[in-house]
C-alpha cells in the first residue's frame, strides 16, 4: 500500500518521542503551534515552517554512532519523503560557542548530514541577527521544490473533482429543466 502525502505526514508526525528536557529558569519562547522552544530564532524558524506548510519536529532524536544527538529541527521534505535537519547557531560571536558549533556540523558531516543536501545551518550573532527573509528563502529553495510527479498527481487529481462538480451540475440543471415546464 502506498501512502498518500497526507497519509505520510500524518504517519511522520506522529511518531512518539521524549523531548530534551529545559532547564529552570529559563526564558520560555512559544512557537505558533504552543510548543516550547529555546530561542526567539528557533521560534521565528518554527513558525515559518510551521505557516508555509512543513512538517517539522523540535529536538527530535536522532541516534548518531550509538549516541543521541537532538538536532534543532528534523523536517520532512515531502516531495521526496526524505529527512533534512536544520541546526541554528545562535551565538557565533562567543568563542567557545563557534568553536562547538563547528564540531557539531563536522560531527554531523561524518555521519551523512551533509550541509546543502539534508541539513541546513542557520547562524548569527549579537552583531548580525537572523532574518525572516534569509529563512524563507531557506524554505523556498530547500524545502518547498514539488516533484513533477506529486504535481502531476495533485492536478490530474484537482481536474477530476472539477469534472465531479460538473457533472453534479448538470446533473440539477436537468432536473430544474425538467420542473420548469
Amino acid at each position: 500500500i502506498v501512502l498518500t502525502d497526507e497519509q505520510f505526514i500524518e504517519q511522520w508526525q506522529n511518531v512518539p518521542y521524549t523531548p530534551k528536557p529545559f532547564k529552570e529558569g529559563v526564558p520560555v519562547y512559544l512557537t505558533m503551534r504552543g510548543e516550547r522552544v529555546r530561542s526567539k530564532s528557533e521560534q521565528l524558524i518554527a513558525d515559518r515552517l510551521f505557516v508555509n506548510g512543513i512538517p517539522y519536529r523540535y529536538e527530535f532524536p536522532v541516534e548518531v554512532n550509538g549516541k543521541i544527538i537532538h538536532p534543532d529541527f528534523k523536517i520532512l521534505k515531502v516531495s521526496v519523503r526524505k529527512d533534512v535537519y536544520l541546526e541554528h547557531c545562535g551565538m557565533m560571536d562567543n568563542p567557545e560557542y563557534c568553536a562547538s558549533a563547528q564540531f557539531k556540523i563536522e560531527t554531523y558531516a561524518k555521519h551523512g548530514f551533509i550541509m546543502g543536501k539534508n541539513l541546513i545551518v542557520t547562524m548569527e550573532s549579537s552583531q548580525h541577527s537572523l532574518n525572516v527573509e534569509y529563512v524563507d528563502r531557506l524554505i523556498k529553495e530547500f524545502l518547498l521544490i514539488i516533484s513533477t510527479h506529486f504535481m502531476n498527481h495533485f492536478l490530474y487529481q484537482m481536474v477530476g473533482d472539477i469534472l465531479i462538480v460538473i457533472k453534479q451540475f448538470l446533473r440539477v440543471s436537468k432536473l430544474l429543466s425538467m420542473h420548469i415546464y
